[in-house]
């Protein structure tokens, strides 16, 4: 059976929180089974989820500056799959540091459109 980079497991399973309905076996089945795509940058890891017309930043862990150095690949490639909107389930302290990059916050998450 295929498996994940080590160090997936080590930069996401801290963001699991410890009232959170996933475990992390849940969310390595879903990117084996390609419901959901693992982004790895340096020193941080990011999953996604793709439903009809966005994507969905689902889980984040890592160094900070290398999650905002993902985003734009991460855009551009929703785009590429026909996405129009990019979603992300976060704290309200990510409303700061996702602003300059044209990101709202609607409801629980933040939007933007692409």
């Amino acid at each position: 059976m295929p498996s994940l980079p080590a160090n997936a497991r080590a930069l996401l399973e801290p963001a699991l929180d410890a009232g959170e309905t996933f475990t992390w076996a849940d969310v390595e089945a879903r990117i084996l089974n390609n419901t959901a795509q693992l982004w790895l940058g340096e020193r941080c890891a990011i999953v996604t989820e793709l439903y009809p017309g966005l994507i969905h930043v689902w889980l984040a862990g890592g160094d900070l500056s290398g999650l905002l150095a993902l985003r734009p690949r991460i855009e551009e490639t929703a785009r590429v799959w026909g996405c129009e909107t990019v979603t992300i389930n976060g704290r309200p302290g990510w409303d700061r540091l996702f602003k300059p990059y044209g990101y709202r916050r609607v409801g629980t998450e933040l939007e933007k459109k692409l």
